[in-house]
């Protein structure tokens, strides 16, 4: 299931944020501005007994992180597997702006750090800048497990 757990404030979180807060997009479902999703679940520091909440198995063709073209997109997808599933997850999107004026200076955003491509469009070069089409940019998504049983 999807559910919003408590998120932390502080001085910290909100530096890595620029002072923005989470934005609930749909219970379960939060934009951020940052890639840090565990600082407001976890202070940064996964649950040691239960390291696999960071990065839970959530079947082979769907990874615990990744690209996406749009948050809409990735829950039409795996919504209801999630919805379904006995353990408790909330799932960030990160929007990657495309930066047309940097096509061609190899430099801005790379895709192949950021885990698989779930989506329409095809990445054909190293930088989000310089691959045709994306002009609203990705998403990176982050799926965290924040109750139930590791599941392998």
């Amino acid at each position: 299931m999807l559910r919003t757990p408590k998120l932390l404030t502080g001085p910290i979180l909100h530096a890595v944020s620029d002072g923005q807060v989470p934005v609930e997009m749909e219970e379960g479902v939060l934009l951020i501005s940052h890639f840090n999703l565990d600082l407001f679940l976890w202070d940064g520091n996964e649950p040691v007994a239960h390291s696999y909440m960071g990065h839970p198995w959530l079947g082979d063709d769907l990874r615990s992180y990744g690209v996406c073209d749009t948050p809409e997109a990735f829950l039409a997808l795996y919504r209801t597997r999630l919805m379904r599933d006995t353990r408790t997850f909330v799932i960030s999107f990160t929007h990657i702006e495309k930066d047309t004026s940097n096509a061609g200076r190899c430099g801005g955003w790379r895709w192949h750090k950021w885990g698989p491509y779930i989506g329409n469009g095809k990445p054909t070069c190293e930088y989000l800048d310089d691959v045709e089409g994306f002009e609203r940019g990705v998403y990176v998504y982050t799926v965290l497990q924040t109750d139930g049983p590791e599941v392998k």
